[in-house]
């Protein structure tokens, strides 16, 4: 009986067994409950939220440039042809539709070859798999995220359709080239969007899948054609195409178009709008989140701008040598009518510095900045047909403001006038100390001279003259209603441009005049929507009337005149009404022309960033008019031609251009002069003006060859 207990209970042996049994499924129990909590949970992975490229459009909906940490561009299954589904679920996963995330003999068949090799390979992985490898784990080739890629696998299986798990999939897996999910895939290889791909080239991104590098076309055309061919004869195989198909696609060549990332078009403008986003919605937001930004830019116009800009200033570099500093330039081409922004060139390579000439750097305008002096000139009364007295003259400052020093001409203006300090000022810095002569570009002065001449010429004497008559504050002041943020001082030298502006202030200031004395606030996005088509922000023109549209025609009128017979003459080849002033700062540092007709308003600066002379001679009407005359050509040549239209109260009358009054019958070079109705002279040019032998009008125009 004890011989018969002692056979009924457990031996030694078997108790450890069972022990051993107990207590290792405990552990991998407890194993398995680790690796279950340290999964994403369910929210998680309902929230799909991958990252995406965030892409600029042009005025014309073109694509621009794209942001991302990661080149993604979410498209729903429904736009993703069901060629590429087919050939991405035969060649990845054939019983993708028939598995619940997991593929049972794919798995011991895995398994038995890691067992074989020693390592953990990559086999046996659905497509549900895969998407969970993707999204929640990190590449590493480990058991532990073997299983968790399992358990993950299930879990998607139960939050999320078959269509949704492929939709996930497809915008999310690499395909090289730097490009994530079909349609970033799609235009880095072909060009296109995923839609418009045909049975060959799904085939062929589908390939890509498994081994991205070795499989790139742009690494080896044969290998590419041959594993398009093996997924053509899986596709086959699984009675997904017909043989025909097969043939057809086999035959077809591979025709790829590596467009990367965009080749830098309009990147200074980009970086403008970026920031602007980046104060908005945040770094991330901008780089992951996939948002449409629509802009004011055109694309044609802006290469056009870049093409014509760098070949002026190779021309520029070729003839004068600049060592080893490039000499800069900027653009800004904005629609006077809404304010929004068509070009924009902030330097010459964005690669080599981001700093936005355009935007950023502030210059002294020289006699650009005259367009304000001339506009306070007519606000307050005074008429293109005045005359002022173009005379060498000498200012000292009193504290305050500049005088004229004893109202005393000084017909050679290299004569130092050597007089007492006045020992109030002594602590002014020395060049307000010293009495100040401004001269003119030639130094000649041409005596009584008209309002209008004086500006064609950009007569700085006359400037400052003008400027003290209606005082510095007014033209101050007509300076802010154009536009003019930057920092300005209220003294005579302002009329010689010494304050430094931004090229888009001054040149969306000379659109105000364009715009009939209507200011539209620049700006260069229209719209901001999220990937899914939710509109964060829209923007409209802002637009505030600052000036009457009577002085802006004069004024427009007047600056037509730069460029039919001043300064801007070298802009008349544009061969249409078009209006606009040279800029040249001391020792030929900065160079401007801005300009604009019905269309278009244009500014152009160069000069170097270190402030070092362009050279002698090297003025703005000599630099930057013949790139604005090139571009605004070129731009508007399909453009109908249209002239300023003449806004109510506005007369003209046949003026002689030597003393300003009404013309007779038989004045030389007489023109019509526009003026607001009833400020037009009353009194007739003396026949005995026709007489004189040369005038300062005859002087000028022998200069400039008329």
């Amino acid at each position: 009986m004890n011989n018969n207990s002692r056979s009924s209970k457990p031996s030694k042996y078997a108790r450890i067994i069972y022990s051993s049994i107990l207590i290792l499924m405990i552990l991998t129990g407890i194993f398995l409950r680790h690796l279950i909590s340290e999964l994403p949970p369910i929210e998680n992975m309902q929230q799909y939220n991958p990252n995406l490229t965030t892409r600029f459009y042009d005025v014309n909906n073109k694509i621009i440039s794209e942001l991302y940490i990661e080149h993604r561009v979410y498209v729903p299954l429904s736009e993703i042809p069901v060629d590429l589904q087919n050939a991405v679920i035969a060649t990845e996963d054939h019983l993708f539709y028939k598995h619940w995330g997991l593929n049972f003999s794919r798995i011991i068949k895995s398994a038995v070859l890691n067992i074989i090799s020693g390592r953990v390979g990559q086999g046996g992985s659905t497509i549900t798999q895969q998407l969970a490898k993707v999204m929640f784990l990190t590449h590493k080739r480990t058991m532990t995220r073997k299983i968790k890629e399992l358990f993950l696998a299930i879990r998607l299986e139960i939050a999320f359709t078959k269509q949704e798990i492929l939709e996930m999939y497809l915008n999310q897996i690499y395909f090289g080239a730097n490009s994530y999910g079909v349609e970033s895939a799609s235009r880095a290889y072909f060009g296109k969007p995923v839609q418009s791909l045909n049975l060959a080239e799904c085939a062929l991104l589908a390939g890509l899948i498994r081994r991205p590098g070795s499989y790139s076309p742009f690494s080896s055309v044969d290998r590419a054609t041959k594993r398009r061919e093996t997924v053509l004869y899986r596709m086959k195989t699984l009675n997904l195409i017909d043989k025909k198909m097969l043939e057809d696609s086999k035959a077809y060549p591979i025709q790829t178009v590596n467009l990367g990332k965009t080749g830098g078009i309009g990147a200074y403008f980009i970086e403008y709008l970026r920031q602007q986003l980046d104060e908005r919605y945040g770094t991330d937001m901008i780089n992951r989140g996939g948002l449409k930004v629509y802009t004011t830019l055109n694309l044609e116009a802006q290469m056009l701008a870049e093409t014509v800009m760098e070949e002026k200033l190779l021309e520029y570099e070729v003839t004068h040598g600049t060592g080893t500093l490039p000499v800069q330039g900027s653009l800004v081409v904005i629609d006077p009518v809404t304010g929004q922004i068509r070009a924009m060139i902030g330097g010459r390579s964005f690669k080599k510095s981001q700093f936005n000439r355009a935007t950023q750097a502030r210059r002294q305008a020289g006699s650009a900045f005259k367009l304000f002096v001339f506009t306070a000139a007519i606000e307050n009364g005074i008429t293109p047909a005045d005359t002022i007295d173009d005379s060498a003259a000498t200012y000292k400052f009193n504290g305050h403001d500049w005088e004229p020093l004893d109202m005393t001409v000084i017909q050679d203006t290299t004569t130092v006038v050597d007089e007492p300090i006045n020992p109030l000022l002594e602590n002014l810095p020395k060049d307000l100390q010293k009495p100040w002569s401004p001269k003119n570009y030639r130094r000649k002065y041409y005596g009584k001279i008209t309002v209008r001449k004086a500006l064609e010429q950009s007569l700085n004497v006359s400037a400052v003259k003008l400027t003290r008559q209606i005082s510095p504050q007014k033209v101050v002041q007509a300076a802010r209603k154009l536009g003019i943020k930057s920092h300005l001082q209220a003294n005579l030298s302002i009329a010689l441009g010494t304050n430094e502006v931004t090229l888009i202030e001054l040149t969306n200031a000379f659109g105000v005049i364009a715009n009939h004395g209507i200011r539209a606030e620049p700006y260069g996005i229209t719209k901001v929507e999220t990937h899914d088509g939710r509109v964060l922000e829209e923007n409209v023109p802002m637009e505030t009337e600052v000036l009457s549209a009577q002085t802006s025609f004069i004024v427009g009128n007047m600056l037509k005149g730069v460029i039919d017979r001043g300064t801007g003459y070298k802009a008349h080849y544009i061969e249409r009404p078009a209006a606009g002033k040279t800029g040249t700062t001391n020792n030929y540092t900065d160079a401007w022309f801005v300009g604009f007709t019905p269309d278009l308003v244009c500014g152009i600066w160069v000069g170097y960033d270190d402030c070092r002379s362009l050279g002698s001679g090297m003025t703005g009407g000599e630099l930057a008019c013949p790139i604005w005359t090139k571009f605004m050509k070129d731009v508007l040549k399909d453009k109908p031609i249209q002239n300023f239209t003449v806004p109510d109260r506005i007369v003209f009358a046949k003026v002689d251009p030597k003393t300003g009054l009404l013309a007779l019958p038989n004045t030389p070079k007489a023109h019509l002069e526009s003026f607001l109705r009833g400020t037009e002279p009353k009194m007739f040019s003396l026949n005995t003006d026709l007489l004189q032998s040369t005038t300062a009008e005859d002087e000028i125009d022998q200069e400039l060859g008329f």
